[in-house]
């Protein structure tokens, strides 16, 4: 086995950092959104609002997951994150001031 002791160029680092970076950003806006989407609800619901904020929500979701997920085809991308909000959506069920709702989750999907 050799060691590579020369440096890596430049383009590659900086592929390198924008991965690692785009991962970091996905995993810990992965956990806000979830964290966001699973809490029971204290106030006054969003309103006209929600469909927006749902699509919102899930676009910059899946721009990070773009990002991070460079070896991964965009149409499982696509799928895992229409999955995910699926999911997120019938969990809603469970929690307390919460509800499944079809709209958010094609407001979810439309925003992947």
């Amino acid at each position: 086995m050799t060691l590579v002791t020369e440096p890596l160029n430049a383009s590659r680092a900086d592929y390198v950092f924008v991965l690692c970076a785009g991962r970091f950003l996905f995993i810990s806006y992965f956990v806000f959104l979830s964290w966001q989407l699973l809490t029971p609800v204290t106030i006054v619901s969003a309103g006209s609002w929600d469909k927006l904020i749902h699509f919102s929500g899930f676009f910059v979701l899946g721009g990070l997951a773009i990002l991070a997920g460079r070896n991964i085809p965009a149409s499982r991308l696509i799928l895992m994150l229409i999955a995910y909000a699926a999911l997120t959506e019938i969990l809603q069920h469970f929690v307390p001031g919460r509800s499944f709702s079809v709209l958010d989750w094609v407001a979810d999907s439309l925003g992947v």
